[in-house]
């Protein structure tokens, strides 16, 4: 069960709490639909996790998340999202969404009473949006390309690297969230139309990159290289870790 700290709250309830403890918020609703500011204080991803306090037992809750403007961005195109916060080893104990820094609204309706549980985790948003200028990504080095849950479908991430010298290509790409994502290799010939590899949610694939001659593999040509990043579905959020080596 959810510890909580009481709460008296009308239709505009007490703000939640964001910060990257665990952090619980008691509600006595005062309206049929009561409505929670949230501010984000930089890009991330926010867990969330729930519970709807009846008379003799506790249920899982559901709630909306809304941009500034009432608009939802729940999870998959829903109305609402369900969190179990009764049952630790439920699949629907909690849920994330990355988001972009800003202001939220959390609705909750027909609920009397409940307790919504938040932790928030910094992710670094650090493609660019143009090809030409995207992100330097140096060897070794992990970047990440954070795709938020009010962010529009059409977002794409760009990072790019240089060979000074010949050299055969291995890049390694891990998908976290909900999304999953489309990972695109572009560079000289022969990957001038690139080269896509796809990475699920919560999985992490490398690809490898060279020119083929017959049964030859031959080493990359000198040049710059470009990395584009999109999600491959709608509706859901996450980011995407990335390096090359």
């Amino acid at each position: 069960m959810l510890m909580s700290i009481s709460v008296w709250a009308d239709k505009w309830g007490t703000a939640i709490p964001v910060t990257y403890a665990q952090r619980d918020l008691y509600v006595e609703a005062t309206d049929n639909t009561m409505l929670h500011s949230l501010v984000i204080p930089r890009d991330g991803v926010l867990s969330i996790t729930g519970v709807e306090h009846g008379s003799t037992r506790n249920y899982g809750l559901s709630f909306s998340l809304l941009k500034v403007n009432f608009i939802p961005i729940n999870r998959y195109g829903t109305s609402s999202t369900y969190v179990d916060g009764t049952n630790v080893n439920s699949s629907s104990f909690s849920r994330q969404f990355a988001l972009k820094k800003g202001t939220y609204i959390i609705r909750v309706t027909n609920t009397d009473c409940y307790t919504i549980r938040t932790k928030f985790a910094a992710v670094n948003d650090q493609g660019n949006g143009a090809k030409k200028k995207g992100t330097n990504l140096k060897k070794k080095v992990t970047m990440t390309a954070l795709f938020g849950a009010s962010e529009t479908y059409a977002k794409a991430e760009w990072f790019k690297f240089k060979l000074k010298k010949p050299q055969k290509v291995k890049l390694t790409m891990s998908a976290y969230g909900d999304a999953s994502y489309r990972v695109t290799f572009y560079g000289p010939k022969p990957f001038k139309k690139g080269d896509t590899t796809y990475v699920s949610s919560g999985y992490t694939r490398t690809a490898k990159y060279w020119i083929q001659r017959g049964r030859k593999k031959l080493k990359l040509k000198k040049g710059t290289y470009y990395i584009k990043i999109e999600r491959s579905s709608i509706d859901v959020s996450g980011y995407c870790a990335i390096s090359w080596k």
